[in-house]
This record gives structure tokens, sequence and C-alpha cells, in this order.
């Protein structure tokens, strides 16, 4: 019965790890690029982190800048369906520190919502638009904050810029 649970595991690891995109309704964020770190299957089905880069002294890679900017200005109202949204000059290969950097209030509260990354048609090479779970308070007020300067968006990518958005 082990060996059925740690052969499931190992393909669902397998097939997360080769899934790409997502659904419209889906509220996840970019799958990691295809030069995250590989794995060895354990006996207990766990995987080690293994990597090919070198021990020797390596300088950093330089990164590309990746330029923010949102299609919101202060002191705008919208309506309650209104998602914020945030336009990227490169693909974001790794959202997670995205996501864990931006926070958003609404009245003074931490929001619960999230964020949902698309393919732009508009001229960017990336959107993300975040909505609560249902519509936004009628008459509130909206803070966004987005210390985005110096963090990674993927391997070799930072962002270059940080934002403030209240509405």
């Amino acid at each position: 019965m082990l060996a059925v649970a740690a052969a499931a595991l190992t393909a669902a690891i397998v097939l997360s790890a080769c899934s790409s995109g997502s659904s419209k309704d889906d509220a996840s964020t970019p799958a990691p690029s295809s030069s995250s770190q590989a794995g060895a299957a354990t006996s207990g089905g766990a995987t080690t982190p293994s990597s090919s880069a070198s021990k020797t002294s390596a300088k950093p890679k330089p990164t590309s800048p990746v330029h923010v900017s949102l299609f919101q200005g202060d002191g705008q109202t919208w309506g309650i369906g209104m998602a914020i949204q945030a336009q990227f000059s490169k693909k974001i290969t790794d959202a997670r520190p995205f996501n864990k950097a931006v926070t958003v209030r609404v009245n003074g509260h931490p929001a619960n919502g999230a964020w949902f990354w698309v393919n732009s048609n508009n001229g960017y090479a990336m959107e993300a638009q975040y909505r609560l779970q249902k519509y936004w308070p009628a008459h509130s007020k909206v803070e966004m904050n987005m210390p985005l300067k110096g963090v990674s968006a993927g391997p070799g990518l930072a962002f270059d810029d940080s934002l403030t958005l209240s509405f």
C-alpha cells in the first residue's frame, strides 16, 4: 500500500511540474520556470532537492528589469466589480514573491482576494488582476501597496519599481 501511495505522490508531483497555464476560473500564479531545481525520489516517496549548479564561486547573474504599471489611478472611483489591474513589461516566471509582497486593504482591513495572471492583449507582456471572492463593498476605500523594487520576478528577473494605489 505504501508503494502505491508513493507512486501516486510521485506522479502528482511530475504532473504538477509539467502543467502550465491556467483557466479563467483559476486564481493560480504562473508556474515556476523550467530552470527550477530537480528532485530525486527517496524510498519514502518524498523528493530531495538536487542542483546542477557548480559549488565554485560564481558571479551572480545580472537581472533583467520588469516594469509594473497600473490601469487605475489614485482617487478614481470604480464599480464594485472592477479588478485592480497591473501590467508587466516582461512575463513573470515566478509570481510567489509578488504575491507575498503586495498587500490590498479595504476600508483599512486586509482584503480577501487573489491575483489572476493572464497574457496581455493590450501591448504588455503579461497582466495580473486582483479580485475579491465577491464584489468590493459599496463606497469603500481600497488601498494597495506594491513594495516590489528589487524583488524577484523569476530567475534573472527583478521588478524595477514600487507602487501604491488608493481609490
